[in-house]
């Protein structure tokens, strides 16, 4: 709940918050946020997770490899303002 309300303090709502069918992205408090916001919800079917595992195998060896191997260098070149530079 507060990382989707900083986000969307921080960035402006997005238009559709997709997620899977677990209850904490459920409840009442969670979508009442989302709806309070204009934000459509999609939800995978329960248990859909499997899906989705080699995209998400992909991104996060992209990741690593792309951000964590060289975030010392950027870090140290980057104003200490809480975000990336562009």
């Amino acid at each position: 709940m507060d990382a989707v309300s900083e986000v969307i303090t921080c960035c402006g709502p997005p238009e559709i918050f997709n997620t899977d069918q677990v209850c904490q992205f459920t409840s009442q408090e969670f979508t009442g946020l989302l709806q309070a916001h204009g934000i459509q919800i999609s939800m995978d079917g329960a248990w859909r997770w499997r899906a989705n595992v080699f995209a998400e195998r992909l991104w996060r060896s992209l990741k690593y490899e792309e951000v964590s191997l060289s975030m010392p260098m950027r870090l140290s070149a980057t104003p200490r303002t809480g975000w990336p530079a562009t």
